[in-house]
């Protein structure tokens, strides 16, 4: 079962990294998919709730930001993070998690002071970064980390 839960978090970063890219929204159909599938492995796996539950903390802390900032936070990453806690460990998500959101923020950083540089202003507005697809490196790492050791 590990190996298939490391597996299947891996496809399911994929399939999103290139959603958030290609169309800036996360589909509700493959966040279901990959949920059911991931309740799936836990039932089979014996995994237990307790272990689950703490997982679930990144996601459910940037669905409160996304709701308190008015969805500057994209409501779709919180979901993203969510189904990922279903498949990996709270040490190794919120590694994940943290290292995506220092990348996003490095990048963001980097717009900004190119547009700076180059005399241009920063669009304003609601527009952002994927972080789904800055989190896909960190995930894959977890994942290995996952299929090697057991402990994810």
């Amino acid at each position: 079962m590990i190996i298939l839960r490391g597996l299947f978090v891996l496809v399911y970063a994929a399939v999103s990294a290139v959603e958030d890219i290609k169309y800036r929204k996360i589909s509700s159909g493959c966040a279901l998919l990959f949920c059911g599938i991931g309740l799936l492995l836990c039932i089979l796996g014996r995994r237990p709730v307790p272990e689950i539950l703490p997982a679930a903390l990144p996601g459910l802390s940037l669905l409160l930001i996304s709701k308190l900032s008015g969805g500057c936070v994209g409501t779709g990453d919180a979901v993203f993070l969510l189904v990922c806690a279903l498949y990996l460990g709270k040490e190794s998500l919120t590694a994940a998690a943290a290292a995506a959101f220092i990348c996003c923020g490095a990048a963001a950083l980097g717009i900004i002071a190119a547009g700076m540089i180059c005399g241009n202003s920063v669009r304003t507005g609601k527009q952002g970064l994927p972080y789904i697809a800055f989190i896909f490196l960190p995930l894959l790492a977890a994942a290995a980390h996952l299929m090697i050791t057991g402990d994810g």
